[in-house]
């Protein structure tokens, strides 16, 4: 099988994970892999055990995570590649427990799935009969909820039947390592199993240990001197300088830094050694903070496990230790154990001829005199199983990869026809697989044997589409997986090609070796992939109408079957072009102001990259403009198309007996005037009515001397527009212009008054028989002041300004 590429691994703190015990520095540490931080998994290339991640499973509808982590139960064999569970009374009845993070732990295994139930899991593999193996795992308690009681957390590990290790599981990740050696029987199989508490304490809580990333790989052991700490000094104990214990030398973090003594103890009567008599007591002295440590020969770019027992004192009343471990300076992991010896694991590189690996009690202070124990210390190196399983895809023999093209609408392509295998320790191959690597689309993509190959090289073959993988199957010559994998063909029936390059992996298995990896190396063909241009598909887009004004907006619907960017355009028939244009964004989005009554014809067009396209037609009905109906029809409207858009002044209409206020919204504040209908009957019936129709919304005021006035309602903004119409000079008015904040209409002459009108700043001692006041400020002088000064003088602009803008007049009429 075609095994996953590996991830990068970030470290960080993720949820459910308690990574508590690091220190900022051994986050900085280059090339180590600590249990603590990332699974500690074997390279790849090594591990003997199946799916020792749990990664692989059938989770059917019951498996979902919807918080921080979800539990899921599922049956032994097919639902769980490679493992088998028992309940250890015999009636069959027991399941796996998987929880899954939303982090890089991914799915790991939880060992007690049914409280009061014994459950065992375990895996037969493939071994060489005396050979030893280096077996390692994650391990934690599993109170990631507060809920299970921590003596649940116990599990022991089996192989071949015997006890290899009792663990419990700690509140942050560990790893585990141990050494076995292969099952000397007739079929080469040996059993790894996990049980979920130890002999006494069977049938858990339903909440056990967790465990991750279970490896096996064949291992040979590196030299380190003296792993047992056993002295060979005269001295009396339990104290001995560094001489009487060989390999290993201290030294401690007190000021005065000089080197101390290796504090080992012996067993007592009663207790079981782990090796030899001695084992090292880490804290030698209340006073230090002990570091041991030893120099090892190494080969740079070499894979070393160091193994090593530990506990923590059983005498100690002191919280539990840590224990501290380095390589080559770098922080490599921390580990909390109890009173019970435990063996753990760290998987480390080498990138000279010479490392150290230290222990060192945890802590910045002395320690209390009574440190972890360790006992036993081993190193190995990971062998790398030698493979000649191998493909040669254009069948030249120069391991360059081959690249067709696959055009849409063809044939299915070959894809290596004239490929070439070999296995030159065997004689046959067991099984191939064929995968489309990256996500596949569906069932546009198909990967295919020629079923007749198939038939007569005796084999089977089978297409799962969901993950790309064509798999053949059956133990077969190598001439005859030959024959069959020459005949493999690609297919893409899809419209558009989410990529431009399909990548194909073939991978070969021989299940007849015994051990290490049995897979060949994977090759990679490369597939192009053309696309044939597909005209763009324009929804229908129906009629529209709008009243005069209003603003047309909806969303034009368009597809590209090759996923090309479009190019939208409009054009529209009988629209005069002094008139709103229609516009359409680069999405579609089309907009128009009706500021023209009457039915036109609207084109919409998109063209895709191919310069074909797409086109719609549809009417456009826009309704009359009726003046002096106070409905705004003019507010959307740009102003220079609102010159001359009334053909007559607006009728008297206003009850004069009425109290007429007038806000002016501008984006500087809000003015508050009060009309004087009374005195000026006409200029405020004319102001009320150009208001109303929403005439003055988004006019600027375009002429403003500072000390004089500030004018506005030009539909053009320069001084010379008006609305189309001039109504006579208010002649009864002898309001004199004697303070700021007086309203009044701006004109040309005598009965010329239009739109524009001004509002004074101060005293102006304007003629009231040419210019009338209609309106005082009642609110807003602060804001008046904030009006952009665009004169000095009649004649002189200043230059860099901005129009403050007249964002809308609302007249509020009070009945008398």
């Amino acid at each position: 099988m075609l095994r996953p590429q590996r991830k990068l691994r970030k470290r960080r703190t993720s949820g459910g994970l308690d990574y508590s015990h690091l220190e900022n520095r051994q986050l900085l540490a280059a090339n180590l892999s600590s249990g603590l931080q990332v699974p500690n998994a074997l390279p790849p290339a090594t591990n003997l055990i199946t799916n020792g991640e749990f990664s692989t499973f059938d989770q059917g509808d019951a498996f979902s995570v919807t918080n921080e982590f979800a539990t899921a139960r599922f049956l032994p064999g097919a639902q769980v590649a490679g493992w088998n569970v028992t309940d250890g009374d015999g009636d069959g009845d027991s399941v796996v427990n998987l929880i899954s993070f939303n982090n890089e732990r991914g799915t790991i295994l939880e060992i007690d799935s049914t409280a009061g139930q014994d459950d065992r899991v375990f895996q037969d593999i493939n071994t060489v009969a005396g050979q030893e193996y280096l077996l390692a795992f994650d391990f934690r308690n599993s109170q990631l909820d507060g809920n299970a009681d921590p003596s649940t957390n116990d599990f022991e590990v089996f192989w071949n039947g015997e006890l290899v290790a009792s663990m419990t599981g700690g509140d942050f990740w560990q790893t585990a390592a141990f050494t076995v050696t292969g099952a000397a029987n007739d079929s080469g199989v040996s059993r790894l199993e996990f049980r979920d508490g130890r002999e006494g304490n069977r049938g858990g809580d339903g909440r056990g240990a967790l465990i991750h990333c279970v490896g096996l790989s064949e291992v040979t052991s590196a030299p380190v001197v003296n792993g047992g700490f056993e002295d060979v000094g005269t001295g009396a104990g339990p104290n001995f300088v560094p001489d009487n214990v060989a390999g290993w030398s201290v030294f401690n973090f007190a000021d005065d830094a000089s080197p101390r003594v290796i504090q080992v103890n012996e067993f007592q009567t009663g207790e079981t050694p782990i090796e030899g008599q001695n084992y090292l007591s880490v804290n030698s002295d209340s006073s230090l903070i002990d570091h041991v440590f030893q120099d090892i020969a190494t080969s740079s770019g070499e894979t070393y496990y160091v193994t090593f027992s530990y506990r923590t004192d059983p005498a100690s009343t002191a919280e539990a230790e840590q224990l501290r471990v380095r390589w080559n300076g770098e922080w490599a992991a921390t580990f909390v154990g109890d009173s019970d010896w435990q063996s753990v694991g760290i998987l480390l590189d080498a990138d000279s001829d010479l490392s150290r690996l230290s222990f060192r009690e945890a802590g910045e202070q002395p320690g209390a005199g009574a440190g972890v124990h360790i006992d036993d210390l081993q190193i190995f190196t990971v062998d790398q199983v030698v493979n000649d399983l191998s493909i040669d895809l254009n069948g030249t023999g120069d391991d360059d990869t081959i690249t067709q093209n696959f055009t849409e609408g063809n044939a299915p392509l070959p894809v290596a026809p004239n490929l070439v295998v070999s296995h030159e320790s065997g004689t046959q191959f067991s099984s191939a697989t064929v995968a489309l690597l990256g996500s596949p689309v569906g069932s546009t993509e198909v990967l295919a044997f020629d079923a007749d190959a198939v038939q007569a090289a005796g084999l089977t073959s089978e297409y799962d589409a969901v993950v790309g993988v064509l798999t053949l199957e059956g133990d077969a010559t190598i001439a005859q997986y030959q024959t069959v994998l020459r005949t493999v063909t690609y297919q893409n029936t899809a419209e558009t090609f989410s990529i431009v390059q399909r990548e194909i992996g073939f991978e070969l298995a021989d299940d007849s070796i015994p051990s290490g990896d049995t897979n060949s190396e994977q090759v990679v063909a490369v597939v192009s992939l053309s696309e044939q241009n597909d005209a763009p598909v324009l929804a229908t887009i129906q009629d529209q109408t709008a009243g005069f004004g209003e603003i047309v907006e909806f969303q034009v619907d368009a597809d590209d079957l090759d996923g090309d960017t479009l190019d939208f355009a409009v054009s529209i028939d009988g629209l005069a072009a002094t008139s709103a244009q229609p516009t359409i964004s680069d999405s579609g989005e089309f907009s128009l102001i009706a500021t023209e009554a009457g039915t036109f014809e609207v084109t919409v067009t998109a063209t895709d990259a191919a310069n074909q396209v797409a086109q719609q037609t549809f009417d456009l009905t826009v309704g009359e403009f009726i003046p002096f109906e106070g409905i705004g029809a003019l507010s959307n409207i740009p102003g220079p198309l609102r010159q001359g858009i009334y053909t007559e002044a607006p009728p008297q209409n206003i009850d004069t007996n009425n109290t007429f206020d007038a806000i002016l919204d501008t984006d500087v504040g809000e003015i508050q005037i009060r009309l004087l209908a009374s005195e000026s009957p006409t200029f405020v019936n004319n102001f009320v009515n150009l208001a109303r129709d929403g005439f003055y919304d988004g006019l600027v005021f375009h002429r403003v001397i500072d000390g004089f006035v500030a004018q506005g309602g030009d539909p053009l903004g320069t001084g010379t527009g008006g609305p189309g119409f001039q109504i006579p000079d208010e002649v009864g008015n002898t309001i004199p212009f004697d303070s700021g904040g007086q309203l009044s209409f701006a004109n040309s002459g005598n009965n010329t008054t239009g739109s524009q009108f001004f509002i004074t700043f101060d005293q102006t001692g304007l003629n009231n028989s040419q210019f009338s006041v209609f309106g005082n400020v009642t609110a807003g002088d602060d804001v008046l002041d904030q009006i952009v000064r665009t004169q000095v003088g009649n004649s002189t602009p200043i230059p860099g300004t901005t129009p403050t803008i007249i964002n809308s007049i609302t007249i509020v009429e009070t009945e008398a």
